[in-house]
């Protein structure tokens, strides 16, 4: 667990390598593509590699990312069905079917306490997730998404 307790205030997360130091890196790719286009000189053939070069980079930095993220919120669904189910005895099904995804993902922060009555809540009341996120009073942190 992290030496701070994870909050409202404090939970997204940035990780450095990726956040900073790649995409940066990527913005000066991108730049430096712009530069080589606009001031031609170079043969058709070898501004094309550069294009597709850039944009392999591109597009490999942007799933590498999706997928991560894709990954992980099929697990934050099944955690949540577990957890829901084993709160309350009953299935998550109709109850996630009246849910967005958003609301879902804000529901893991939800304690096992105020859990089912919070669900009920974002249904009702078709709370947006940074509202659910709000109106949680035990905060259960999720350390592992990144």
């Amino acid at each position: 667990m992290a030496s701070t307790p994870q909050t409202f205030d404090n939970h997204v997360r940035f990780h450095p390598m990726y956040h900073y130091v790649l995409l940066s890196l990527v913005v000066v790719l991108l730049v430096l593509l712009a530069v080589i286009l606009w001031n031609g000189g170079k043969s058709l053939v070898e501004m094309a590699y550069y294009v597709v070069l850039t944009a392999v980079v591109c597009i490999t930095v942007a799933y590498l990312r999706l997928y991560a993220l894709k990954l992980q919120n099929r697990i934050i669904k099944e955690e949540l069905r577990l957890r829901y189910f084993m709160l309350t005895g009953k299935s998550f099904a109709v109850k996630e079917a009246a849910l967005r995804s958003g609301q879902v993902f804000a529901l893991r922060f939800a304690s096992d306490e105020e859990l089912p009555a919070l669900v009920e809540a974002a249904i009702a009341e078709q709370l947006r997730p940074i509202d659910i996120k709000k109106r949680i009073k035990a905060w259960r942190g999720d350390y592992d998404r990144v």
